[in-house]
């Protein structure tokens, strides 16, 4: 139930949504550095193959697919001291750092492969641990209309861990491996500890559940809240996150390939281009994130997310049709402010269609219907690359990605925020 009566309307407490985002933080500093330094690890101290790298590197996304929903609805159910949400990020975050130095640690001392990769395991399971609950967290201590600035912020915040950890600590594991994955846990304890000590769960919760509950849990009764007919738009709204991630996705895993193999650039030039268009892509999404946020909350959301998706098939059409490299990086710089009003406004609205006592649920759906996408979109624009002998099959696969996804939104009728 709301805590606050119906006289005096919930202010958003931004400052807080701030120093929660510390977990957004120390989540991406973790998995900035774990791409990039991992598959050099596996490869040049245990001689993994290129094909047993994929599949250690798709560990997270195996393990996220099963962890993020089934975290998210455990929380919900679960009525401790310190509250329902901050169990799982404390420890998850704090198991993460611990497990994350041992990887360094195993791999310094080439003890066998076996120790690295449980060591692997281990810490992207608890860094998968936290991510429902801190989202879910952020929906408690922010009234519902304010959530898509309040889930910008943790965008923002997302975005600087993702850039302080390739850019400054991961310059540092570039010269020492050990060295670079200890100054990792020790940003991510602190980003732990900060979250802990200045968001108080308990006194925060502008919603709040009791969290126990009498029934036991099913993991089935709780899938069902998705097909219950008042959750059509739900299913909608899903399909066109899921597509959106396809997307994406599609272009990040390929584009570096693509530039450097089949551009008719040098394939130097070609990976250079691409790394710097992406990151332009990057970029733009984080400095346009705020903005997205209050643009969602003006609009009530569903119009920045068409316009999003609208714009993000111009811009891959006109990559398609117009073979002008120097273009690009204006495109994704466009893309990246695109793609910011959609993804900033969906996750708080997909937040909306649940209650109090289910908003770790509804969040765990969020990354459920996203983690499979980032799971299916590398496999499926592969398996058309080599159908067709190009990866330039990548855009029009993103043009029809986005259009199933901005088709799937218009059929969103029900809107579950206040005016």
């Amino acid at each position: 139930m709301e805590t606050n009566s119906a006289e005096i309307k919930p202010k958003a407490n931004f400052k807080k949504v701030f120093l929660l985002g510390m977990s957004s933080f120390s989540d991406q500093l973790f998995w900035g550095i774990y791409n990039t330094d991992i598959p050099i690890i596996v490869q040049t101290i245990y001689h993994l193959s290129n094909t047993l790298t994929g599949w250690v590197m798709n560990i997270d996304n195996i393990l996220g697919l099963v962890l993020l929903p089934l975290v998210g609805m455990l929380s919900d159910r679960t009525n401790t001291r310190i509250g329902k949400r901050m169990p799982y990020i404390l420890g998850g975050l704090l198991g993460g750092a611990f497990f994350f130095f041992l990887i360094a640690l195993f791999a310094h001392f080439e003890l066998p492969f076996m120790y690295v990769f449980f060591a692997i395991f281990f810490a992207v399971s608890a860094m998968s641990v936290q991510r429902s609950p801190t989202i879910a967290l952020m929906a408690d201590i922010t009234p519902k209309e304010d959530r898509a600035p309040a889930n910008s912020i943790m965008n923002l915040m997302t975005g600087i861990g993702g850039i302080f950890g390739i850019l400054v600590v991961g310059m540092i594991s570039s010269v020492n491996r050990l060295l670079g994955f200890f100054v990792a846990s020790i940003f991510i304890v602190i980003g732990a500890l900060v979250v802990f000590f200045s968001v108080n769960e308990k006194r925060d919760a502008i919603y709040r559940s009791e969290g126990e509950s009498e029934e036991p849990f099913s993991i089935f009764k709780s899938f069902g809240l998705l097909f219950k007919k008042e959750n059509i738009s739900l299913l909608f709204l899903l399909l066109s996150v899921a597509f959106g991630w396809i997307g994406v996705n599609t272009v990040e895993t390929f584009y570096t390939a693509f530039m450097s193999m089949e551009s008719g650039l040098s394939p130097t030039v070609g990976e250079q281009m691409a790394k710097l268009n992406l990151s332009i892509f990057f970029i733009t999404f984080i400095a346009f994130s705020i903005p997205a946020g209050f643009l969602g909350k003006k609009y009530r959301r569903k119009l920045p997310m068409l316009v999003g998706l609208l714009g993000l098939v111009f811009v891959f059409g006109v990559v398609v049709f117009v073979k002008n490299y120097s273009i690009h990086k204006y495109l994704f710089a466009l893309g990246g402010i695109l793609w910011d009003l959609f993804i900033v406004n969906a996750i708080p609205t997909v937040i909306d269609f649940g209650t109090p006592e289910t908003q770790g649920t509804y969040t765990g759906f969020y990354y459920l219907f996203s983690q499979t996408a980032n799971i299916v979109a590398p496999v499926l624009a592969g398996s058309f690359a080599d159908a067709f002998k190009t990866k330039f099959v990548i855009f029009p696969i993103s043009v029809i990605a986005f259009i199933v996804a901005f088709t799937s939104l218009t059929f969103m009728r029900r809107i579950p925020i206040k005016d």
